[in-house]
């Protein structure tokens, strides 16, 4: 059986340090270098680099006094990014399959990762319209230890407020997870008689499962590079949320009768998932876990 990591409690968006405050703020003139550390942190700084990790939600303004506007255009696009820029180092612990999200958009602001303190080794990036689109995202493989940059900046000198997503699932050996259709086959269910689970965000142990034959199979499709995702033929609807642990986690918040969650990790087989849906009365109503499979043998 394939265990899954213990999700934390619920994350809450953080605010980036104001700029021009002292030296670990955005923008300040006395920043380290490329090369030196970010205080308390031994992250490489650039352009006053703020540090991002998996399961963060950051909120920002590129209009914040003192913010940088250093680069104009990334050899991945050509669009004109004369906005000030606002620049997040990024690093995971192991090898991952990261997904960031550019969201609460008021004005045109695009996301680049780059493998340098440099506009020319772009990794990714989403540079759509505002018009067209008010959600930037970006999906790419990083592997362990490896840092990168992440810039938030501004088409033809937009500047604004946004918030960051970052979302990872860590491991090797899994199939590439990413938007599309799926199927979750269970094949162990929770029982009942387990200790744990005395609260509907408790995590579970794998012991508190029990194998099954013959269980559903529900079908999953996940979309805005995993930001959501929705589950069966109710079908249960449910938004990505804070997990640092390298797996998924959603809040099921719509087709349930007192909501739920549903989580996706890399076990020792490949992509495993959770459905578990709470009560009223009781914790949890059931749980079930089993193998995270592509919809078809052609995917």
């Amino acid at each position: 059986m394939d265990e899954a990591p213990k999700p934390p409690d619920q994350g809450v968006a953080v605010d980036l340090p104001e700029a021009g405050g002292p030296e670990d703020s955005l923008g300040a003139s006395d920043s380290p270098g490329p090369d030196e550390a970010l205080d308390g942190t031994d992250l490489p700084s650039c352009h006053g680099s703020v540090p991002l990790r998996c399961g963060d939600r950051l909120d920002g303004n590129t209009s914040s006094p003192g913010a940088r506007d250093e680069w104009f255009g990334y050899s991945c696009s050509q669009r004109l990014e004369n906005g000030p820029e606002v620049v997040f180092a990024f690093r995971t612990d192991g090898t991952c399959q990261v997904a960031l999200r550019l969201t609460h958009l008021a004005v045109d602001l695009n996301l680049y990762v780059l493998d340098a303190c440099d506009i020319y080794p772009c990794v990714a990036n989403s540079t759509w319209p505002l018009d067209i689109q008010d959600i930037e995202s970006v999906a790419f493989q990083q592997e362990a230890g490896q840092t990168r940059f992440v810039s938030v900046d501004g088409y033809d000198d937009a500047s604004g407020t946004f918030a960051l997503e970052a979302d990872c699932l860590c491991g090797t050996g899994a199939a590439p997870f990413g938007d599309g259709p799926w199927r979750l086959q269970v094949d162990r269910r929770r029982n009942h008689a387990a200790s744990g689970g005395q609260f509907p965000d408790d995590p579970l142990d794998e012991k508190d499962y029990e194998p099954v034959q013959d269980g559903p199979t529900y079908a999953v499709t996940v979309s805005q590079d995993w930001r959501s995702v929705t589950i069966g033929s109710e079908p249960l609807l449910g938004t990505s949320i804070p997990d640092p642990t390298g797996a998924l986690r959603y809040d099921l918040s719509t087709g349930t009768f007192a909501g739920g969650r549903f989580r996706v990790w890399v076990g020792e087989t490949g992509l495993q998932a959770e459905r578990t849906l709470y009560g009223s009365g009781v914790p949890i109503v059931i749980s079930e876990r089993g193998p995270l499979l592509p919809a078809s043998p052609s995917r």
